[in-house]
């Protein structure tokens, strides 16, 4: 039987393949609040970063799925490799859908109204009409989900920041990246800032490149 010895101990089996640890660099920081936030990854991204090397804590549902309860201070979650996150989503994004949400759901029911209307043998006029009163329906449906996501958004914010703040981790390629995160952070007066290593897993047939170590099959 073959298996796979490697000289770095980081390989785990996962379901049917052996999974490697690829080590990365991030700079973490808990903010004060989220205009603190935004202006952060303003700077960031004006410093050089990508939206992707930036990632904010996930929702409570996915945290107390992990964890099996709920922290008490972000701090105790920023170093652990087991911590939920999600992609730093900003707030002209979060408009942009919220609209495409009203907008989508009005089209939808205008243009099923108008095509009930046409189909049954009415007038373009009365065609028209329809569309226009079911178009308003979808909109209100659409706003009523908008404030949904609103009050979600709130929420989520408002727990985080009741239990120490909002944190932010940034993905650092190099020392320089990670002095300039730090800078960043602490010119934002982030607390708890500080780079750590972090370990993501990658099949096994990326383990040379992701580890640079040499492993081969024994039996």
């Amino acid at each position: 039987m073959f298996g796979l010895a490697c000289v770095d101990p980081r390989f785990s089996w996962r379901g049917s393949e052996w999974m490697a640890c690829a080590p990365t660099r991030e700079a973490v920081g808990v903010l004060r609040d989220e205009l603190t936030l935004r202006a952060t990854v303003d700077e960031l991204l004006i410093s050089g970063f990508e939206i992707s090397d930036i990632s904010v804590l996930a929702g409570r549902r996915s945290i107390e799925r992990t964890f099996g309860y709920m922290y008490d201070d972000v701090t105790e979650l920023v170093d652990d490799p087991e911590t939920p996150f999600a992609s730093f989503i900003d707030a002209a994004s979060r408009t942009e859908a919220r609209a495409a949400i009203v907008g989508v759901l009005f089209y939808v029911a205008a243009l099923w109204a108008a095509y009930q209307v046409i189909a049954s043998g009415g007038t373009l006029l009365s065609a028209a009409a329809s569309a226009a009163v079911a178009g308003s329906v979808g909109a209100l449906i659409g706003l009523f989900l908008v404030m949904i996501l609103n009050r979600h958004h709130a929420a989520y914010v408002d727990e985080q920041l009741a239990r120490g703040g909002l944190p932010v981790w940034i993905m650092a390629s190099d020392q320089v990246r990670e002095a300039r995160a730090c800078r960043i952070l602490e010119h934002q007066a982030a607390r708890d800032v500080h780079v750590h290593d972090v370990f993501h897993e990658v099949p096994r047939f990326l383990a040379r490149a992701a580890l640079g170590t040499e492993y081969r099959t024994t039996d």
